[in-house]
């Protein structure tokens, strides 16, 4: 309810009631035209809009800039798998190190595993880089020719025929590099799926290392 600034003095008759809504010392109703001036003044107030417009310009901001900086992390992580992979199996092929400098034996996973993660950019002793963690994982599958290795590729994935480990001198590997890399700029409640692994394959054929005699053994 809108007031005058001041009560107005009304003649009163002895014995006579005042007017209803005119009683002595009452403040008088504002007039229409003010209510509806101060009505159109609230309405023209332009208090808070900027706050508005900021709140929902920022949230789409931030988006943008989380989800771009969510799309070079996964790029960078994709570059470094690459790199690993291909480390990775160049160690396998070459066989294991002996302990005078030979290669003789088959590498073993520890060993080629420490390589991807050189590969991905950590120190030698495999500690650090983009691939760190446990969702880091190598498959070898061997073969004896490159053709068994086709005709297994051409049946729907099927590996009849391939025995799993890094293969002796001379056969042909294929080794395949799976990794999940954590969220870091998207929060959970918001990924549209659960993860986003990265991972490559390669088919590549040892050398001719030898598998047996003086010194000669598997690496772990």
């Amino acid at each position: 309810m809108w007031f005058t600034g001041r009560a107005k003095a009304h003649a009163i008759t002895p014995g006579r009631p005042p007017p209803p809504g005119r009683a002595a010392g009452r403040m008088a109703i504002a007039p229409p035209r003010r209510v509806r001036r101060a009505a159109m003044r609230a309405l023209r107030c332009k208090r808070g809009v900027y706050t508005l417009e900021f709140a929902g310009v920022a949230s789409v901001l931030m988006v943008l800039v989380f989800g771009g900086l969510e799309m070079v992390w996964h790029g960078l992580t994709s570059v470094a798998v690459e790199n690993a992979l291909l480390q990775a199996t160049r160690a396998a092929s070459l066989g294991c190190r002996q302990s005078d400098g030979t290669r003789a034996g088959q590498a073993g996973m520890n060993e080629i595993m420490k390589a991807a993660r050189i590969g991905g950019g950590a120190d030698a002793a495999g500690i650090g880089g983009l691939l760190s963690g446990s969702s880091l994982a190598l498959s070898a599958l061997s073969f004896n020719s490159l053709a068994a290795a086709n005709a297994d590729a051409a049946q729907n994935g099927t590996r009849t025929g391939s025995a799993s480990g890094t293969g002796a001198g001379g056969q042909i590997v294929e080794y395949k590099l799976t990794y999940d890399p954590p969220l870091i700029f998207i929060p959970k409640q918001f990924r549209p799926r659960t993860t986003y692994a990265h991972g490559g394959t390669i088919t590549i054929k040892n050398e001719p290392f030898s598998n047996g005699g003086t010194g000669a053994q598997r690496c772990s």
